[in-house]
C-alpha cells in the first residue's frame, strides 16, 4: 500500500515517514529524488560542489544551508517536470525498490506529495493521500500556494501535527487501520469511521 503525505513543507511529513519507517517495517520514498539528482549532478559538472563545501562540509542537498542556496533550481526544475509531464516523477517512482515493496504487499511512504496529479496517482495503486496540517505552517513558495490547496481538496485524511507525540502515534493508528497488509494480531484497536479529509483531533 502507498501512503503519500503532502502537502507543504516542514509539517512533519518526513517525521511521520521516519516512525511508520520504523514502527511498521515501511519503505519510505520521494518523488523529488531524481530533481535533487538531477541538481547535484549539475553543480558537480560545474564544479559548485567543492564551493558548497566552503559553506557547509556536507555538500549535499540534505544540508540546510547548501538547501536553502539551491532551493529555487529544486523549484523551478520541479516546476518545470510537472508543467511538461506531471506523471514523470511517478512513472520514475514505479522503477524503484519501495514501489515493488508496495506491490509486493509492503507499505510505502511517499514523504513529498505536491501535485493533485500525484496524488490521483497514488489513489490509482489504491493508496492513501494524507494532507498533514501544522498550526502556523503554510506554503513558502508560489507552487504550494497554487497547487497544496487543490491537494488537500482531493485527499482522504487530513491529519492535525500539533507538535506532540500524538501526531506519529494517530498517524501510525490511521495506517494500520487503512493497510489490510498489516497483520491482524498486531493491529491497533479500530478507529471510528473517517469521512473524507477528516481532521483528525488531538489526542
Amino acid at each position: 500500500m502507498i501512503v503519500a503525505l503532502g502537502a507543504t513543507a516542514h509539517v512533519g511529513k518526513d517525521h511521520l515517514g521516519d516512525h511508520l519507517r520504523d514502527a511498521l517495517g515501511a519503505r519510505t520514498a520521494k518523488l523529488s529524488a531524481p530533481v535533487k539528482r538531477d541538481v547535484v549532478e549539475m553543480l558537480r559538472r560545474r564544479d559548485l560542489v567543492d564551493a558548497a563545501r566552503q559553506i557547509s562540509p556536507v555538500a549535499g542537498l540534505e544540508d540546510p544551508g547548501i538547501k536553502e542556496i539551491v532551493r529555487p533550481i529544486l523549484e523551478a526544475y520541479g516546476r518545470a517536470i510537472h508543467d511538461l509531464d506531471p506523471m514523470l516523477l511517478p512513472r520514475l517512482l514505479e522503477a524503484t525498490e519501495p514501489f515493488a515493496h508496495h506491490r509486493a504487499g509492503g507499505l510505502c511512504v511517499i514523504t513529498d506529495l505536491r501535485y493533485p496529479e500525484e496524488a490521483d496517482w497514488v489513489h490509482s495503486e489504491g493508496g492513501l493521500v494524507v494532507v498533514i496540517d501544522r498550526p502556523g505552517k503554510g506554503p513558502i513558495n508560489a507552487t504550494e500556494a497554487e497547487f497544496a490547496p487543490r491537494v488537500r481538496a482531493v485527499a482522504d485524511v487530513i491529519l492535525r501535527n500539533d507538535g506532540g507525540r500524538g501526531f506519529v502515534r494517530r498517524g501510525e493508528a490511521l495506517v494500520r487501520r487503512h493497510w489490510g497488509g498489516f497483520p491482524a494480531e498486531r493491529a491497533a484497536p479500530a478507529l471510528a469511521p473517517e469521512p473524507a479529509a477528516l481532521a483528525l483531533a488531538k489526542a
